[in-house]
């Protein structure tokens, strides 16, 4: 069996020496301490140790930055146990990679494992050597920084190879065992004690013994309020503690709807608690990504990417940093609360492989999961992932309650004492939290009294259980004086977690009165001091909910109005209050609270889409719109501004359904204020969304024509202001606008469909020449920001044209110009030369666009890049070269939409390059049926290679019934090579004869389909034309145009492919 791996050796440097200075026995117990030694860092990175070789080990990695993170790992290992004074065996190692032969016996062979071994032999003690192409694979991940060492000879090879050193430093003093204490919510003992839960103590036991063996897992706790689910996470994290694990904790809370809290908690519970360097460490990955999460503990700015997917590249290097130390817990509470992009975050950090020794334990309420819940939607998804399990938490049986009861009551029981058990068993189904409340009542009502023999017992009167928590809650909260329970109500209004001051105004109750009502919650157990001076949480959302449930709607309302303005004077122009303060004055809009309900949720939505979640900024711009009283957006400006913003959110997320929706709404906005200016943009967001494509007939297609129908000359657009992509509101003017919307049609011409129903209301029949006219209303406008994106409508029209050396020369032009809308013009630069076969030119061009993708954040030149690197190395041969490159773009692509829709393609078209068609099918199928657009053709090429002709004829069938469509520019090329595929297949003349013509203006090019890859040159596809219908001659004469511009650009598969048909015609080369 074959596969691509990372092969591993390590090597005890002076161990015959060794030998002799510590004899036999007490050698053979450091050589055996020394190989456990390295097997940690082997599971942790997910290697597989292959075998032992006395002194060493070889191991194999399917990644080769894993591979060197355990190289690393290895080394600090050693080093830090010499440096403990343990006695140990120096280390070298070597790493290379390739194509290797895996035995039946788990051994592996090839060159891979030569290079390897002999690296290994040559290295020094506290050396890591690898061969260039483990540092090309690795990349960046990782940031291990290489020596190169140039062309090495080795031992057994005849070519001498190229290697490289990798560094390493030792670990810092402190951060061998950086002492970590225990979160707050977890270091606080219960007043109960931890009974039952056998079962689940036993399954998430054997997780975390899994983990400290070198996997990665995730539990799943679901259950009602007050099951015992975070009891139960702490009783685990208490033992890991004392087994030297790092533990740390987030919350999600009800009301803050704050993006990533739970990960930021932890994380700040960390920094908050290591030394300085350490923190600097931490806050410093990824271009200090992390100091997002916790800004107060950052001493400098972020100077890296904002975007999600860096964020999370940061915690999941900091968690797999600090799980090659010792094992880590990461528990998550509370997930039913968390938004979209908490939860996403998650999702990724769960798929990751890097993460090492690591435990999550995830709580939620599964009672509050309905099917369209957002934890519902991520929970199918986590299940999927290897190593997640799920761990339902119900209530405590029979036997757990007893124990309960025993133990609150201090003793053995009675009679009285075992009808308790059974009245609590029936009516609180095992609750614990349920039970505790109850056990309290009793406890504080002194319903309960002490047997001479120490036995609990009931007392005489029969003790009748509440009816449910709320009476419970409330009996509780009677003991106490009248002054702390108003302070509680209004607290249950403010949230889960609230701040006194606040709550002691609303309350009316100056400062002595107010402590001394907190401190008797306090002492009753109903709330506790948090890590903020000042800040008090409720000791479970039971307590908050039932309190919060006795009031009346008015009464509840106006403590929101009350809150929220007492908020606003404590904290004027805070950042950290906005999304509270959106929260009391939306449930206050009806006592007038409209207004500033809507100032806020804009507020908060800004603030979300600045920490890369634009799922959250979308849902507070709703909020907003429905709560904007209408007296005080006459004009409709506000509604215009609030949909310029959630329009550009959900195009973020690709989210095209609900797009629609806002670009209706806001054209109804817009002809109720015959307003130019809005019309426009909603007409170019109808265009964006693409919704209209799917019926010719719609009124949307009808809309934009009307909007195309206006003469801007005829229109006041003073004061016209849109969202420009720079940042902030700008205005605008007629040629400004029309020229926006002329540009957004010209790439939006024709992705599949066409827009001959248009024809008749532009100024223009085809994209490019409707860009110019974009361009010359763009200069009138004297707008930047119009220019910008008129320019990068005219080169994405142009993408496919014919004319590829027109494309580099025009986006050579907008390089030089300083445009930077849409990568400023340089993927459309790469795409032009890769057309062309200039392959080496393109390696050179993206080598420069890597430098400036990773200086300004811009993830779509970065994936441009990956793209381009991909298909060099598939047009060349280097299929492992491209797997690698791919790997990158997709890790990047990830959580995105329409650029996991991109690196879908990208692997459609690496999977025909290596022949797998099966593979190949099954994603084309799935993108035909979910976008927008029509792929049947590709479809139809793939099966060809199956052998199934009439999908193919399919295709074909479906290409007459629509008309026969060429015009599509973007489309074409990657049409005309499929449909001329399937045509050959079938031998359809007819269809070969009408492909022909508009392919000749491709010849002596490569043909791009949808942009994502290269599967043949234009010269080889018109040779299966001219086969088909009946000219070998012309066939064999493209054929052997395309085979020497096939070998002039090194493109080896393409030209194996060439001389196959070429012997099939019996013609020579």
């Amino acid at each position: 069996m074959q596969a691509t791996l990372t092969i591993l050796f390590t090597d005890a440097v002076a161990s015959t020496e060794a030998l002799a200075r510590l004899g036999d026995e007490e050698f053979g117990r450091v050589q055996e301490a020394h190989l456990e030694l390295l097997r940690g860092p082997i599971n942790s990175n997910d290697g597989r140790e292959v075998k032992s070789l006395g002194d060493g080990l070889m191991v194999a990695f399917t990644g080769a930055a894993d591979a060197l993170a355990c190289a690393v790992a290895m080394q600090q290992a050693v080093e830090a146990a010499a440096r403990g004074g343990e006695q140990g065996l120096p280390l070298r190692v070597g790493v290379s990679a390739g194509d290797v032969t895996l035995a039946d016996d788990g051994d592996v062979s090839g060159t891979a494992v030569v290079e390897a071994s002999r690296l290994c032999a040559a290295a020094g003690g506290g050396q890591v050597l690898a061969t260039e192409t483990v540092r090309v694979l690795a990349g960046s991940r990782g940031g291990h920084a290489f020596s190169p060492l140039g062309p090495v000879a080795l031992k057994g090879l005849s070519e001498p190879v190229m290697a490289v050193e990798v560094g390493w430093a030792p670990i810092a003093e402190g951060d061998l065992l950086a002492p970590v204490p225990l979160p707050p919510r977890l270091a606080s003992e219960s007043s109960w004690e931890f009974c039952g839960r056998t079962g689940e103590i036993g399954a998430l036991g054997q997780l975390w013994q899994a983990v400290v063996d070198g996997s990665q897992k995730v539990a799943l706790l679901g259950g009602e309020p007050g099951a015992g689910k975070t009891r139960l996470a702490r009783e685990v994290a208490v033992r890991a503690q004392d087994e030297g694990a790092l533990v740390l904790f987030g919350r999600v809370d009800e009301d803050a709807a704050v993006a990533y809290q739970p990960f930021a908690e932890a994380l700040r519970h960390y920094l908050s608690n290591v030394d300085e360097e350490t923190r600097a460490g931490v806050l410093g990955l990824r271009g200090g990504a992390l100091a997002r999460l916790a800004p107060e503990l950052s001493d400098e700015a972020p100077t890296g990417p904002s975007d999600a997917l860096t964020l999370f590249d940061a915690f999941a290097d900091w968690l797999s940093g600090e799980s090659r130390r010792r094992p880590v817990l990461l528990i998550l509470d509370d997930l039913h609360w968390a938004g979209r992009p908490t939860l996403q975050a998650l999702l990724n950090l769960v798929r990751s492989e890097r993460l090492g020794r690591v435990l999550i334990i995830c709580t939620y309420r599964d009672t509050e999961l309905g099917r369209k819940h957002p934890l519902s939607e991520n929970l199918a998804d986590l299940r999927r992932v290897e190593g997640v399990e799920r761990l339902p938490v119900r209530g405590l049986d029979h036997i757990g309650v007893e124990q309960f009861v025993r133990s609150a009551l201090d003793g053995s029981m009675n009679g009285s004492g075992q009808e308790l058990v059974e009245v609590l068993s029936e009516q609180t189904q095992g609750n614990p939290f349920f039970i505790s409340q109850v056990l309290s009542h009793i406890r504080e009502s002194g319903a309960a009294e002490q047997a001479g023999s120490g036995i609990a017992v009931m007392t005489d009167d029969l003790f009748e259980v509440p009816e449910g928590v709320r009476d419970v809650v409330g009996r509780r909260v009677s003991h106490l004086s009248e002054k702390a329970g108003e302070l509680l109500t209004v607290a249950a209004v403010a949230g889960l977690e609230f701040d006194t001051a606040v709550v002691a105004e609303v309350a009316c109750q100056d400062t002595s009165d107010s402590l001394d009502g907190f401190d008797e919650a306090i002492a009753a157990r109903l709330v506790f001091e948090t890590d903020t001076p000042g800040r008090l949480r409720f000791a479970h959302a039971l307590v908050r909910q039932t309190l919060e449930e006795e009031l009346s709607t008015l009464r509840r309302i106006h403590l929101h109005r009350d809150l929220g303005l007492a908020i606003e004077r404590r904290f004027p122009e805070s950042a950290t209050t906005v999304i509270e303060l959106a929260h009391h004055f939306a449930e206050a809009a009806a006592v007038g609270q409209g207004k500033r309900a809507t100032a806020y949720a804009e507020r908060a939505a800004g603030q979300a889409r600045e920490r890369g979640a634009p799922g959250q900024a979308a849902d507070f711009l709703r909020r907003a719109l429905e709560l904007l009283p209408a007296d005080d957006d006459r004009d409709g400006r506000w509604r215009d501004r609030l949909y310029a913003q959630l329009a550009s959110c959900l195009y973020t997320q690709y989210d095209l359904e609900r797009l629609e929706v806002v670009a209706r709404d806001w054209m109804a906005l817009a002809l109720e204020h015959d307003d130019y200016g809005m019309r426009v943009y909603a007409t170019v967001w109808l265009v964006v969304s693409g919704t209209w494509k799917k019926a010719r007939e719609s009124e949307d297609l009808e809309r934009i024509a009307a909007t195309l129908r206006i003469d801007p000359a005829t229109v006041r657009t003073e004061g016209a202001r849109r969202l420009s992509w720079r940042g902030g509101w700008c205005e605008t003017d007629q040629a400004g606008l029309r020229a926006l919307l002329l540009g957004t049609i010209a790439y939006n011409w024709d992705l599949g469909y066409g827009m001959d129903e248009l024809a008749g209301e532009l100024p223009a029949d085809d994209p490019l020449s409707l860009t110019q006219k974009a361009r010359e209303l763009a200069a009138a406008s004297r707008d930047p920001d119009i220019a910008d994106e008129v320019e990068w409508n005219r080169l994405s029209a142009m993408i496919a044209d014919p004319d590829a050396a027109a494309l580099s020369r025009e986006a050579e032009r907008v390089i030089e110009l300083g445009f930077s809308v849409g990568g400023g013009g340089r993927i459309e630069l790469v795409l032009a030369n890769a057309r062309l076969g200039r392959l080496d030119e393109v390696l050179a061009i993206v080598d420069g666009h890597m430098d400036i993708a990773r200086e300004k954040g811009d993830r779509v030149i970065e994936i441009g890049v990956w793209c381009a690197r991909t298909n060099e190395a598939l047009l060349r041969g280097r299929f492992d070269d491209a797997k690698a490159a791919m790997a990158e773009a997709s890790r990047i692509a990830a959580g995105e939409p329409s650029l996991e829709s991109l690196m879908a393609m990208v692997a459609v078209g690496r999977q025909i390059a290596m022949g797998q068609f099966d593979q190949a099918r099954l994603i084309a199928e799935d993108l035909d049926q979910a976008e927008a657009f029509d792929y049947s053709y590709i479809v139809g090429a793939i099966a060809t290679a199956q052998g199934d002709l009439e999908t193919a004829r399919s295709a074909l069938a479906y290409w007459e019934r629509s008309g026969h469509p060429l015009a599509a520019k973007l489309a074409l090329p990657a049409r005309l090579w499929g449909l001329s595929v399937c045509a050959h297949a079938v031998g359809d003349e007819d269809a070969a004869r009408r492909l022909y013509e508009p392919l000749t203006d491709y010849d002596g090019q490569l043909l791009l389909v949808t942009m994502a890859f290269f599967p043949a040159s234009a010269a080889y596809v018109l040779g299966l034309l001219a086969e088909t219908f009946g000219e070998p001659e012309r066939a064999a004469a493209h054929f052997r145009d395309a085979l020497e511009f096939e070998q002039r650009i090194g493109a080896v598969p393409l030209a194996d492919q060439t001389r196959d048909a070429l012997a099939r015609l019996g013609a020579s080369a």
